[in-house]
């Protein structure tokens, strides 16, 4: 229901796949991203903060990615592989937004009782 994977913006390995290549890939797989966990800036050589490499600027170097299944066509998906993903939201990736919205697909479906959505919200305010 969910990958969490470092990507690279720039290629630092041989034969090391690129940010673009490990998307396309996982989106072939009905994955979409979802949110940045981590992002590594660098700074474009020569320049340094501080006289300092490890302090870097702007230039995206890595990151860790967090996919999902692409929830748009959540009838693709059981409700137990929803409940799964409501509870990684919360619990794993501080993501209430996406814990809310398989929350209403299970609402819809009858899974939970009408108003579940509206306890988790005072419960994540």
């Amino acid at each position: 229901m969910a990958i969490q994977t470092e990507v690279s913006f720039i290629t630092l390995y041989k034969n090391q796949p690129t940010f673009a290549a490990i998307d396309i890939e996982l989106r072939q797989h009905g994955f979409i991203p979802h949110r940045f966990r981590q992002v590594k800036p660098w700074s474009i050589a020569p320049t340094m903060r501080n006289n300092d490499p490890r302090l870097p600027f702007h230039q995206l170097l890595e990151g860790d990615i967090v996919y999902i299944r692409d929830l748009i066509h959540p009838a693709a998906m059981t409700s137990e592989q929803i409940a799964k993903l409501a509870l990684m939201a919360h619990i794993m990736l501080n993501s209430p937004d996406l814990a809310a919205r398989c929350i209403l697909i299970l609402q819809a479906r009858g899974r939970l009782s009408p108003g579940t959505l509206d306890r988790y919200y005072g419960l994540v305010r």
